[in-house]
């Protein structure tokens, strides 16, 4: 019988490396530079905050003059929200509705609140003024065919939002839109602000001029990764370099330094492998 150390030494000798450990451990280490930075900040941020507050509880407590001058000015501490602003659905023989209306608020800028929320709901009500049309196109040629009205099935649409990243100088969010007519497909719009100047944020702005090349090699070490069944269904013809511009669409992720650059369904695949998402790093 075996000794128990021979054993364990076969076993090690049994695990395969990667081939690409290399490429693993430079991300990886890459990754965890960004996080000890964004932990150094944090900690900076979160000490000279205790401070402030320190200092401004002793004036609130012996300068009247100060203490009414910031009575107008919001809770410390408050970061932008994003809130459900709005809900509202409706349905009949022909549709169903629902959707929830997001705004923001807290930003320190009135005018960038007013013009975002504005052009949110304005979207939605184009999105919902397009959904009813179709499905009332739907509906109309569902009867002309000879369908049964009792038997008719509505189309069903879904506006929602999802927020994907926040702090006091940026935010991430997406609306989107999931539509069932004979199948279901789902639309989103990607917002990404810069709260200091109030402008939409795009690759060209974390990345610099050399964008395309930094995304695109990146997307390149990752497709091998996929899983087979994704790999199968992406377009063997498909230049994902040229997709690569100003407007390609994007998030950023939770930890704050990482851009998700999204490709939505049948964009670079067949539509079975719906949204395909690749993480960019920062350099």
């Amino acid at each position: 019988m075996k000794h128990p150390k021979d054993q364990i030494n076969e076993a090690f000798d049994c695990i395969k490396v990667p081939q690409n450990l290399d490429t693993l451990l430079e991300r990886a280490i890459r990754q965890e530079k960004r996080r000890m930075r964004m932990v150094r900040v944090f900690k900076y941020a979160s000490s000279v905050a205790a401070v402030f507050v320190i200092t401004a509880v002793a004036l609130l407590n012996l300068n009247p003059v100060f203490a009414k001058a910031v009575q107008d000015v919001p809770v410390l501490g408050d970061l932008c929200r994003i809130f459900t602003f709005r809900q509202y659905g409706f349905e009949d023989e022909v549709k169903v509705i629902n959707v929830t209306v997001p705004q923001i608020e807290n930003t320190g800028n009135s005018d960038l609140e007013a013009r975002i929320n504005l052009e949110i709901s304005k979207m939605i009500e184009r999105e919902v003024e397009e959904s009813t049309e179709r499905a009332q196109e739907y509906y109309d040629a569902f009867l002309a065919t000879g369908g049964d009205p009792s038997t008719y099935h509505p189309p069903a649409t879904s506006i929602d939002y999802e927020i994907k990243y926040i702090s006091q100088n940026m935010i991430s969010f997406l609306i989107y839109k999931l539509e069932t007519i004979a199948n279901a497909y789902q639309t989103n719009r990607y917002y990404n602000i810069d709260l200091e100047t109030g402008e939409e944020l795009t690759l060209r702005d974390f990345l610099g001029e050399q964008y395309q090349d930094i995304v695109y090699e990146q997307i390149s070490e990752q497709i091998p990764e996929l899983d087979e069944f994704t790999k199968s269904m992406l377009f063997p013809e498909v230049d994902i370099k040229n997709l690569i511009d100003e407007n390609r669409k994007f998030y950023i992720a939770e930890d704050g330094v990482t851009l998700m650059v999204v490709f939505e369904k049948y964009e670079i695949a067949a539509g079975a492998a719906g949204q395909i998402e690749f993480p960019i790093y920062v350099p």
